[in-house]
């Protein structure tokens, strides 16, 4: 099979390796074989930068037999922005949503909500999120206290 690929499409390709690299760095229990699989598919990409005049991006370290993105590729790339973006995305929707599954618990019980079905949880942990929400648009976590912090 053949893939063809401009310069943009490679640089792209470059950008989607360092973000699937930062969330597979991550603290993540995953076998060592899988991950062992996706470096060496990075490797194999990384090493057609010259064919398409991106050396600049990619630098070799022979002797290691290993090719890592430049400082250049990172400080030209948008992949930062798009964790960044990802992680904050994913605080919000994580914090309330644990928030509000607690106080659903709280209110009806685990019992209860473990014997709910799917759709009338989602809906009743949608109701009890809609106050996180509006809190956290207006003030962000300016108002959040943990227990013994004052």
């Amino acid at each position: 099979m053949k893939i063809d690929l401009t310069q943009d499409d490679y640089r792209n390709l470059l950008d989607l390796l360092s973000i699937s690299g930062f969330v597979l760095g991550a603290d993540l229990e995953q076998p060592k074989a899988v991950l062992d699989g996706y470096e060496a598919l990075a490797q194999k990409i990384y090493s057609y930068a010259g064919a398409f005049e991106a050396e600049h991006l990619v630098e070799f370290f022979p002797e290691e037999g290993k090719a890592v993105p430049t400082l250049e590729f990172e400080q030209t790339s948008h992949f930062l922005e798009v964790v960044e973006d990802y992680n904050d995305f994913v605080f919000w929707e994580e914090l309330v949503g644990r928030l509000a599954e607690q106080d659903l618990i709280r209110d009806v019980g685990e019992a209860a909500v473990i014997d709910m079905p799917f759709n009338e949880r989602v809906n009743r942990e949608m109701e009890y999120a809609k106050p996180y929400w509006d809190e956290f648009e207006k003030h962000g976590l300016a108002r959040v206290r943990a227990l013994g912090s004052e």
